[in-house]
């Protein structure tokens, strides 16, 4: 894909200060006409700040039939929240510590985004997740930087990925009605 054909959303302007084809705007309500993309990438965990069923729906919307898309979001099926309230809800906000910040984030069970995908016409690919050994040093009591370095060393050996706190997901839209 050439880059005049790429397109970067935020919701704030300042992230994509000199980007060509910056759009500022919400993942909720995107300024695109129907079926006008082969691919969708959101990462960054997007969908815990805004509503996931709103965003996959304008996903499919702009998305055209057999568009890819790839996302991210954190799961409440992460080891960090095992035998906690949080585990396994549908969707639960909570407030995460990140680069020595406190802030309110949604979390998802992977069923739930499932259910979302295929109520927009979506047909998952792959699934991979990533923070799991980090998770789990967290969830030991580890503090954040450990754990992060200990993500680092044992990243070789792989854990099951519904472990991973953060789950990142390849679908297919497959229809064109959403």
């Amino acid at each position: 894909m050439a880059s005049e054909d790429q397109f970067f959303v935020d919701l704030f302007a300042a992230p994509m200060k000199g980007r060509k084809n910056a759009v500022c705007a919400s993942v909720e309500h995107l300024p695109f006409g129907e079926a006008v993309f082969e691919c969708v990438v959101c990462v960054g965990e997007v969908l815990s700040y805004c509503d996931p069923a709103a965003a996959l729906r304008e996903f499919a919307r702009i998305l055209s039939p057999r568009g890819h898309l790839v996302f991210d979001f954190g799961s409440t099926r992460s080891i960090v929240h095992w035998r906690t309230e949080l585990f396994g809800r549908a969707a639960d906000i909570l407030t995460d510590h990140y680069n020595g910040s406190s802030e309110k984030v949604w979390r998802y069970s992977p069923a739930y985004i499932r259910g979302l995908l295929k109520a927009n016409g979506f047909e998952i690919r792959q699934t991979h997740g990533i923070h799991t050994w980090s998770a789990l040093a967290k969830r030991l009591g580890t503090s954040e930087a450990r754990a992060l370095r200990m993500q680092r060393w044992l990243e070789i050996v792989r854990l099951p990925s519904i472990w991973a706190d953060i789950l990142t997901i390849v679908a297919v839209k497959e229809t064109s009605a959403r």
